[in-house]
């Protein structure tokens, strides 16, 4: 049994398990422990939101309020290496994508991952992101992948990391970094 966060991460770095990965999942289970520990939050019957049958796409005070919290959670999700101010003036899809790259250098490849990812970020569909889907397999679209297809509109077609994505997939194309770099002026 752990008695904290430090001897989690170290128990499962010797388990060869992704410690990141690994607390994230502790974290959410302990949240929604939480949750239900209480027979109402505020104005919120706990119990009768949990019991209570809504139609598909249907929202509940409970749902916004945990929706909301894995929300804030993601604001601490940085990849390492990335400045926290950077990673805040993000937008959802752009934070999707950089974390993808993370874990998979890290050799992540589950798709629950990824929808966990989107969940937490808030992203309803994140399937044109992936170069495949495949059980095991997952991943995101390469550069040479995406092109310089789809780069105008909301969320990750217009937005900055689209564009240099862009940048690198025209570098590689022509072995030379002068494509990329016009193509960003």
């Amino acid at each position: 049994m752990f008695s904290g966060a430090g001897d989690m991460a170290l128990g499962a770095k010797q388990a060869g398990i992704n410690v990141k990965l690994a607390i994230e999942a502790d974290t959410y289970a302990a949240a929604l422990r939480v949750v239900t520990a209480y027979s109402a939050i505020e104005d919120i019957d706990v119990e009768r939101e949990l019991r209570r049958v809504r139609r598909a796409g249907e929202s509940s005070p409970l749902t916004d309020m945990i929706t909301s919290a894995v929300r804030i959670a993601s604001d601490f999700l940085v990849p390492d290496g990335l400045d926290s101010g950077i990673w805040k003036r993000l937008l959802p899809e752009e934070r999707f994508y950089l974390k993808g790259v993370e874990i998979e250098a890290h050799g992540e490849y589950r798709d629950g991952v990824y929808q966990e990812f989107a969940r937490g970020f808030g992203i309803r569909d994140y399937r044109g992101l992936l170069g495949s889907g495949a059980a095991n397999q997952t991943r995101l679209k390469t550069p040479d992948e995406l092109k310089g297809r789809d780069l105008s509109g909301e969320g990750f077609a217009g937005s900055l990391l689209r564009q240099i994505l862009v940048a690198v997939y025209k570098t590689a194309e022509e072995d030379d970094p002068r494509p990329g770099l016009d193509y960003l002026k």
